[in-house]
């Protein structure tokens, strides 16, 4: 099911109130680049195993070569994280729907999966979404905490199209 790119244009874009970076970037290299076919389209361009524990900033051969994007398509692959002792493990992008302004992103449902591109944040909530930002500007993966030292696991990010203007 082709996800529309209009459909999530109602998402709330909010600027994070935090500005030191609580968590730690890490550089997520890609498990395959684009795939170019005969007839010039691109199927998926990227698989990124993503840390819970980490703003993930999304590479396609290593650190110096940053996914560049505006308007970017994705598909959530496995999802098995945790918010650490005594939370759950999630299964869904964005499994719970309460807000907490002491939270990275205070205008997204807590331990929700975010991506920021664009110079937005988007979150869709189902498996598959895109958004389109005012810019190019490099792609992070993180989920929406307060505290990342205790979360465990992994999310699979799936870019299936971008675009950089």
């Amino acid at each position: 099911m082709k996800n529309d790119l209009k459909s999530n244009l109602l998402l709330p874009k909010v600027k994070i109130s935090k500005e030191i970076d609580i968590c730690g970037t890490v550089n997520v290299v890609a498990k395959q680049k684009e795939i170019t076919n005969p007839d010039g389209s691109k199927s998926i361009l990227g698989t990124w195993d993503c840390d819970p524990k980490s703003r993930n900033r999304l590479c396609w051969t290593g650190p110096n070569d940053p996914v560049i994007a505006r308007e970017v398509h994705y598909a959530f692959g496995k999802i098995a994280w945790s918010a650490g002792q005594g939370w759950p493990t999630y299964y869904v992008p964005q499994p719970l729907n309460n807000y907490d302004d002491s939270f990275y992103y205070p205008g997204f449902p807590r331990h929700s999966i975010v991506l920021e591109f664009g110079g937005i944040y988007s979150q869709t909530g189902n498996m598959q979404g895109g958004d389109r930002g005012n810019r190019a500007t490099e792609v992070f993966a993180q989920v929406n905490d307060d505290q990342y030292g205790d979360n465990t696991g992994v999310f699979t990010v799936n870019i299936t199209a971008y675009s950089q203007s």
